[in-house]
């Protein structure tokens, strides 16, 4: 057996290389290309998490497991990197803890000292090695390096550099735009193993990337942030929100937080604001509702640096970022930017701006959560009236705080007015041109709510159908709007009957949304409370007081113990505890719900008239018929009056 250790390419051994014989050759290199001498070329690839782990603590005879994964974590799980990690713990004398304390604070100095004692130079050194000869083989891979250094490590479409070659220092526009002497130079980067490549994506381990950027002077790397920056800005789809751009906004979106961050940290002089707020809608037109509330926090704290704390551009990206936190249900914060937002566009443009419009119903969004009646109101009038007074009664630009308004009635108990305000949308919907698909969805999906408040269930039915199918039909069975109105028609179809039906759309829907907010949320109490009344239709009361009790908790968790939903939760437990005997809990729960609701809304509102069924049935339980029908005759009494308002 003969063995070539870190040999430097095929050339290097050619002269070496015996003629014949029954022996084996084992070559170690950096270098990738051996088919011409090797017949089985093996990638030593990253190591598991447990491997990584296991070789540190083998090596330094630390048995801290913790620390010895959280330094295989730092370090990319790379070979070479773990096995100066164990060099450096053995010879110093320390602890795997202590250098996972080092690698996060000091990782430049750590991966320059202390090589394997069977491996003459330390790891950063050998990179170093490797990109200057890499760059002496093909012009421009230096600088591709350096350029792929400031994105993310992973997933850096091959295409990028090309498509933007014009935003792209010396030499990289020359030579990008030459496909051959592209390759060429990715080739020698991967030849050295300084990425990978393949033919849609490049790959550089993310120290690599680290000793790249260690390379460079501060005001290098602050210049080579601003050029990513730059770059993506021009790559980054301008109407994130269409379908089309989805796949290229999924593909750069990891590079654009990257390129910002090191951005920020450096000072770099490009703005980022614009790039961040792109890749938020795009994540919030996907429902990746966290990452879109970072990246419009990110554009926002960009904006407060580039054009100031109170410019247009931060009262824009507030108002967005009030969206994305509205369906996330963190109704203080949305409080605070829509006010922030409107704050400026007061001071910059005056009180009459139709600006102020959006924000305005941000702000009237969550109050209306929040069950801040009054406070909705003042807000929602005030976008009607600048509307009305910019574009004239029933514009197109109308329809959002119509709907707004609707809805306030609504919760108010005022059915007939939200019915009539939905049908005025719809009439303006199809008199001013081509529909929106979307907005006439959504007003289907109001129509099918307040009908369904008036006792019209055929009607409300017809509606919530035609609400669900658009929606299915423009945006797909897995979207959030679709997810959102099934629950709406699982409702309605609760109360004819068709509970089998019901179940299985509160299934899937329950599903989605799960999925969409990654644990419990506002938007699973809803399903989990209809789901509820369809097993309580079908005799299923364990499982239905347990959906209830869960709903119960979500809301207490999003809202607070007195919040108008948590009423509306405890109601339906109350009559599923009843049915399962427990008379005491039931009378517990519906008393709680009747001050919740007493509070809040009075004892005329409609959603009052609930809990005086559920007592009614606790009167009949207790052999009081006469109290009974007189708890009855006031709920039916209730329902009627919020039927004629």
């Amino acid at each position: 057996m003969i063995v070539y250790d870190n040999a430097k390419d095929p050339a290097a051994l050619r002269e070496l290389w015996p003629s014949g014989g029954m022996g084996n050759v084992i070559v170690t290199s950096r270098a990738d290309t051996w088919p011409e001498l090797v017949d089985d070329a093996i990638t030593v690839e990253l190591f598991s998490r447990d491997d990584a782990a296991t070789l540190l603590r083998a090596r330094t005879h630390d048995n801290d497991e913790s620390s010895a994964a959280e330094v295989a974590d730092r370090l990319g799980r790379l070979p070479l990197a773990l096995v100066q990690a164990a060099a450096y713990v053995t010879q110093t004398r320390t602890t795997l803890e202590h250098y996972a304390e080092l690698v996060t604070q000091q990782m430049g100095d750590v991966l320059a000292t202390t090589p394997p004692s069977d491996y003459n130079i330390p790891v950063a050194t050998t990179w170093s090695m490797s990109i200057a000869e890499a760059g002496a083989q093909a012009h421009g891979a230096r600088e591709l390096l350096i350029f792929c250094s400031f994105l993310a490590p992973e997933q850096i479409p091959r295409d990028m550099a090309p498509d933007c070659a014009v935003n792209l220092p010396d030499p990289l526009p020359e030579f990008a735009s030459n496909r051959v002497r592209y390759d060429m130079a990715i080739a020698a980067l991967a030849h050295y193993s300084l990425l990978s490549a393949d033919p849609s994506y490049l790959r550089v381990h993310r120290l690599v990337q680290l000793t790249v950027r260690l390379s460079l002077s501060e005001a290098e790397q602050r210049d080579w942030a601003a050029i990513a920056v730059r770059a993506l800005s021009h790559l980054f789809p301008h109407n994130p929100s269409d379908r089309e751009t989805w796949e290229r906004c999924a593909q750069l979106t990891p590079h654009v937080l990257v390129a910002s961050a090191h951005a920020a940290r450096l000072g770099a002089s490009e703005p980022t604001g614009d790039l961040l707020m792109r890749a938020g809608v795009y994540n919030l037109a996907r429902n990746f509702l966290p990452p879109a509330a970072d990246l419009m926090r990110m554009a926002i704290l960009d904006y407060e640096r580039s054009e100031g704390a109170e410019s247009l551009q931060v009262a824009v990206a507030c108002s967005e970022l009030a969206h994305v936190l509205h369906r996330r249900a963190e109704l203080v914060e949305e409080l605070a930017v829509s006010e922030r937002a409107i704050r400026i566009r007061e001071r910059l443009n005056g009180t009459d701006d139709f600006g102020l419009v959006e924000p305005l119903s941000r702000l009237g969004n969550a109050f209306l959560e929040l069950s801040r009646l009054d406070e909705a109101t003042d807000s929602y009038q005030r976008a009607l009236s600048i509307t009305e007074s910019t574009h004239g009664n029933d514009a197109r630009e109308s329809l959002p705080v119509l709907g707004q308004l609707a809805w306030l009635n609504y919760r108010k108990g005022n059915y007939q007015t939200a019915l009539r305000l939905c049908q005025r949308q719809l009439q303006i919907d199809i008199s001013t041109g081509i529909p929106d698909l979307h907005t006439t969805a959504f007003i289907h999906h109001g129509l099918g709510i307040f009908h369904h408040a008036m006792g019209e269930l055929d009607a409300a039915i017809q509606h919530q159908s035609q609400s669900v199918d658009i929606y299915m039909a423009e945006d797909g069975a897995e979207s959030y709007e679709t997810l959102k109105r099934e629950e709406s028609l699982a409702n309605h179809l609760v109360e004819r009957g068709e509970t089998t039906r019901a179940i299985e759309l509160l299934d899937h829907a329950l599903q989605g949304l799960s999925h969409i907010h990654g644990g419990d949320h506002p938007d699973l109490g809803a399903i989990l409370r209809t789901r509820a009344a369809a097993y309580l239709a079908e005799g299923r009361l364990t499982e239905a007081h347990a959906d209830l009790v869960r709903t119960v908790g979500i809301y207490e968790i999003f809202y607070e113990p007195d919040h108008p939903y948590v009423a509306r939760a405890l109601t339906p437990l109350a009559r599923a505890q009843l049915a399962l005997g427990e008379r005491e809990a039931a009378a517990a729960s519906v008393e709680r719900a009747k001050l919740t609701l007493e509070s809040r809304y009075g004892t005329n509102h409609p959603v009052y008239a609930e809990t005086l069924r559920v007592q009614a049935l606790l009167s009949r339980e207790n052999g009081d018929a006469a109290t009974a029908d007189q708890l009855i005759h006031q709920a039916e009494t209730l329902t009627r009056a919020a039927r004629n308002t």
